[in-house]
């Protein structure tokens, strides 16, 4: 079972790893266009969408099922993307690809439905880790390959993980001892509709860049995806059958877990889009460090590796002293990591000291999380809870990126002699860093806030 766990969060991750690898790559091919950038927002769009729809269908059609079905079209969208030289084939293939990110919810849910509730803490924490460190190895793996193949060659790699991955999960998981549910009673017309209210969001996000906050178009389109957002959730409540229980999502532990979640995808997870780019960026600019792609490649490595020990240890540390006291302490290093980098990020040793800090206390804290879903939703729902979570950390991944960008351009420096480009200067960088340190506290706060737990309705879990 850990080892489909392994590969799942393997596959999740090289689904936009090796999107953003072959960016530079895709944007020579397509000269002149600019579309390229749909491709990510084609898979970050069908992601959210698929991580809480196929989670929910998997509680009720069965985990192992979905998960099939969802490599099936992962692999396709490679292909696709591989096979189809067209910026079309492009983006289409990257939206079918982003289907991968309901693999997340999924194993979250077979694990609470195959191992016994003691071992399930470790098995989220093998998970996650997994996840952060296949994007590490992605990185660097998918790099040589498309250097030797051009961009084909990552969406090839991509059909391979999933290839494998499927095989895993039909050798290995187990059929349901129990027949799966169905969907008789769901409404499921209009039980999507969450979909094209957070499609309408994330576009208009998107777009934004183009035509601006105060274009009509976009606040229309915001407008008209928060009413359609507040119907459908008016809609659920009132069923005996919904097919995302919001009722459920409304209690007070999954609330307040879900928006620690908000705040950590807004903040302590962009670690590797400002580091990246701090130590990247110039010596002249007196912020940066200079290091070439290929290097930080490898500076990036062994800090995903730092997973491979912390996430499956909070697992083992929320046994004894409880998940929300380790979820706090994982909240507490991110945001003293940040702290530290407000006065002392002169040197690429301080620099490095901060960026060890905050990985392992997000390595500790996202498996936190999902445990605390976990631990508040029954089995039968777990993959649903668990899929609208995701929805809730990519949703505030796509803003928290825009506002640390924001933040960064904010001020610049520029040296004609040197370069042609502007790049963030040092007082840009200090406040991202202070923006970061802000949404760390509010996560820390809410956790802090978060209610005792209580005894959650459930079917008896099945032993393996």
């Amino acid at each position: 079972m850990y080892v489909v766990l392994m590969l799942n969060g393997l596959v999740a991750a090289a689904g936009l790893t090796v999107i953003y690898l072959m960016l530079a790559t895709l944007y020579r091919q397509h000269v002149g266009s600019t579309g390229v950038g749909w491709a990510v927002t084609s898979y970050l769009l069908v992601g959210a969408i698929c991580a809480a729809l196929c989670g929910r269908l998997g509680d009720l059609l069965g985990r192992r099922f979905m998960m099939l079905v969802v490599l099936c079209i992962s692999a396709a969208g490679s292909l696709v993307s591989a096979t189809m030289p067209t910026l079309a084939g492009l983006v289409v293939g990257c939206a079918l690809q982003g289907t991968s990110s309901a693999l997340m919810p999924l194993s979250i849910g077979l694990a609470r439905e195959n191992l016994p509730e003691q071992r399930v803490p470790v098995a989220l924490g093998v998970l996650s880790c997994s996840a952060m460190f296949g994007a590490g190895v992605t990185y660097l793996l998918g790099g040589m390959v498309v250097e030797h193949y051009d961009a084909s060659g990552g969406f090839v790699l991509k059909i391979v993980l999933a290839a494998l991955t499927f095989a895993a999960v039909a050798l290995i998981v187990p059929r349901p001892s129990q027949p799966p549910s169905s969907l008789k009673g769901v409404d499921l017309l209009r039980g999507v509709l969450f979909a094209p209210a957070l499609a309408l969001a994330l576009i208009c996000l998107e777009l934004r860049r183009t035509w601006g906050w105060g274009d009509a178009r976009i606040l229309g389109g915001f407008v008209a995806a928060a009413l359609l957002m507040a119907y459908w959730v008016r809609h659920q409540a009132a069923q005996a059958r919904p097919l995302i229980d919001v009722r459920m999502l409304v209690r007070p532990r999954i609330a307040l877990t879900n928006l620690a979640m908000i705040f950590m995808a807004l903040g302590a997870i962009q670690l590797a889009q400002t580091l990246s780019l701090m130590l990247q960026q110039p010596v002249w600019t007196g912020v940066g460090f200079g290091l070439s792609p290929s290097a930080m490649g490898w500076v990036l490595l062994p800090l995903n590796a730092l997973t491979l020990v912390a996430s499956p240890l909070s697992g083992l540390c929320g046994q004894r002293i409880g998940m929300q006291r380790v979820a706090a302490l994982g909240a507490s290093a991110c945001l003293a990591a940040w702290l530290l980098l407000l006065p002392w990020h002169a040197s690429f040793v301080q620099v490095m000291t901060a960026a060890v800090i905050c990985t392992v206390g997000y390595a500790v804290l996202t498996p936190s999380l999902y445990n605390l879903i976990a631990e508040a939703s029954p089995v039968e729902r777990a993959s649903e809870a668990a899929g609208v979570s995701s929805v809730c950390q990519g949703a505030a991944m796509a803003v928290g990126s825009q506002l640390i960008f924001g933040l960064l351009a904010g001020d610049t420096v520029h040296d004609a002699a040197q370069a042609a480009a502007s790049y963030p200067s040092e007082a840009a960088f200090v406040n991202a860093f202070i923006y970061v340190a802000a949404m760390s506290l509010a996560c820390l706060l809410v956790l802090l806030a978060l209610p005792g737990r209580a005894s959650v309705p459930a079917r008896p879990l099945v032993a393996s």
